[in-house]
């Protein structure tokens, strides 16, 4: 969860430099709501890549719904999010659509490899515990 934690850190930390980046290079393109978009998605990440990292602990069953349900409700609460601000913020849409756009691809890319890594370490762990009860010999008790 650590490495998790600072991947997700570093990530959000670039995706704000390079928003900023944006205001030193084109600032007829820059809006100030750039950076915070890039906060909104490591939030939204970060909860999700807990509810779901719960569920790959319990049972594969559990770990698929969990990861279904959670990718579309996140994808609902990204669209909603969305309209809010088009139709609040009629002179910079397009700006905002575009920053958004870059930043779900960023973090679903991101999650989706981090999510494969986890669910790899987690085979990996499993496989490992189940070499160790087979090396454990049988005991009998005698009466």
């Amino acid at each position: 969860m650590k490495r998790y934690l600072i991947s997700l850190l570093v990530l959000t930390l670039v995706a704000i430099i390079a928003a900023m980046a944006v205001a030193v290079f084109k600032n007829s393109w820059f809006s100030w709501v750039l950076p915070l978009t890039a906060i909104y998605f490591a939030v939204v990440t970060l909860v999700e890549h807990l509810f779901i990292s719960r569920a790959a602990k319990q049972s594969p069953r559990t770990f698929i719904k969990t990861l279904m349900t959670g990718t579309i409700v996140v994808l609902f609460v990204h669209i909603i999010v969305m309209m809010i601000w088009l139709f609040s913020h009629k002179t910079d849409f397009k700006v905002f659509i575009v920053g958004f756009c870059i930043c779900y691809m960023l973090y679903l890319a991101f999650e989706t490899i981090a999510l494969s890594l986890f669910v790899r370490r987690s085979r990996k762990e499993q496989e490992a515990k189940e070499l160790e009860d087979l090396d454990k010999p049988l005991t009998t008790t005698e009466d």
